[in-house]
């Protein structure tokens, strides 16, 4: 009797235990979840990298007359 009883106890140790790490899993996922979901709002809250802007700065004004003067240079070469 005293070995059941000791089972038993046992048992209902274990148990307590699996519920107890089941219930830190959860909050461990709840907590990974919202983690995402507020890098994703900080993600999409960022102000846009116009990665072009650069680009048409360097290639704007002084740029294009010595693109242009080359085309025409280029295209008097070919007979154009």
């Amino acid at each position: 009797m005293r070995q059941m009883h000791d089972k038993l106890a046992s048992d209902i140790e274990t148990l307590k235990g699996r519920r107890a790490m089941g219930s830190f899993l959860r909050m461990e996922d709840k907590a990974d979840s919202m983690l995402d979901e507020t890098n994703a709002m900080s993600e999409l809250n960022q102000e846009p990298v116009d990665e072009a802007k650069p680009l048409e700065e360097k290639y704007s004004s002084e740029g294009s007359t010595a693109v242009e003067d080359e085309l025409n240079r280029l295209k008097s070469d070919m007979g154009l």
